[in-house]
């Protein structure tokens, strides 16, 4: 859904609320499958 993409684009925006970089690169990998 378009509101799940804007919450991946604010948490790569914004990688200092993520504390882990597991969840950053799981964020990265999620954006890079998505259409």
């Amino acid at each position: 859904t378009n509101g799940q993409q804007l919450n991946l684009f604010f948490r790569l925006t914004m990688p200092t609320e993520i504390t882990s970089s597991e969840e950053h690169s799981a964020t990265v990998t999620i954006v890079a499958t998505s259409p």
